[in-house]
């Protein structure tokens, strides 16, 4: 899964492209604002980060609950600074459904229920992927 998200994330999500795709894909009007743009790749390339963390808690169906719950609590960080760069309405859905997919991996991990951890991750990335589809449809 590691591989899905460094394929998926860093093609996207790049300090490097940020200005190229504001001009490319503009379906959300915080897109439109290469200020926007750049500040909104810096902590989606945070929150990336937080997946590897979040990755690493759960490796070989062995649950690290203590640092799935920080890396979870790194990412909830992540997606308020997010909420604040883009306040539009259009981002509160994809927002909101990565909240509820965190309290769901949340709740998995501390149940150490390793089967639905891995299924409750994997809606985790769905949440962000299907954000990014919306963003840059031509992707994926």
């Amino acid at each position: 899964m590691k591989t899905k998200l460094l394929i998926g994330l860093l093609g996207v999500i790049t300090g490097s492209t940020a200005l190229a795709e504001a001009r490319i894909y503009k379906p959300h009007s915080a897109t439109t604002n290469p200020a926007v743009v750049v500040k909104l790749h810096e902590a989606m390339g945070r929150l990336e980060s937080h997946f590897l963390d979040l990755e690493d808690g759960y490796t070989g169906g062995k649950i690290d609950t203590d640092r799935i719950q920080a890396s979870l609590n790194r990412m909830e960080e992540s997606r308020r600074e997010i909420q604040g760069i883009v306040p539009d309405r259009e981002w509160q859905i994809p927002l909101g459904s990565l909240s509820s997919q965190i309290r769901a991996v949340r709740k998995s991990a501390d149940r150490k229920d390793a089967a639905q951890l891995r299924k409750d991750i994997d809606g985790l990335y769905d949440a962000c992927f299907r954000c990014h589809a919306t963003e840059a449809p031509r992707r994926y």
